[in-house]
């Protein structure tokens, strides 16, 4: 793996997704296409998505992190797509509700250990509502890039 969790071929900016299954779905075959994650990747993610929703009510901007258990992972990586419009996520702390989400983090983790200090630099980095904001108004994968990787790398 190179030293960066994320490439350009795994940003998707303005993306025209109109739901969570089609977010999700295009950024689990782009992770399966460049071999980062078996081909059980995708059935299992939407499967976990179901049980465990992601959305994140973040009072601005709100970011879904869909994952999956690393058993289906080759490579640990992060893929992003910045929605065009939000689309609807189930909240990861009141599942029963729904909630507008912007920005998508899928997150492929090979290495059990590397989880947790994943999610704290991830969760740091999403705190940041002036950043996300920005985030959402960029023009090219290398700002986003950029921008993510100041917080994870």
């Amino acid at each position: 793996m190179s030293n960066s969790y994320f490439d350009e071929d795994l940003v998707f900016i303005k993306d025209n997704s109109k739901t969570k299954e089609e977010v999700i779905t295009k950024l689990a075959n782009n992770l399966y296409k460049n071999g980062i994650v078996k081909e059980t990747f995708l059935e299992k993610i939407l499967e976990r998505e179901k049980d465990y929703p992601t959305g994140l009510d973040l009072s601005g901007i709100n970011v879904a992190i869909p994952h999956s258990d690393h058993e289906y992972v080759n490579e640990g990586r992060i893929s992003i797509a910045i929605l065009e419009n939000p689309v609807k996520f189930h909240k990861m702390d009141e599942p029963e509700e729904e909630i507008d989400v912007s920005i998508v983090i899928m997150l492929s983790i090979a290495e059990p250990k590397a989880h947790m200090d994943l999610l704290q630099k991830l969760f740091a980095f999403i705190q940041e509502q002036e950043v996300l904001e920005k985030i959402v108004k960029m023009d090219s994968r290398e700002e986003v890039i950029q921008a993510v990787k100041e917080y994870i790398n």
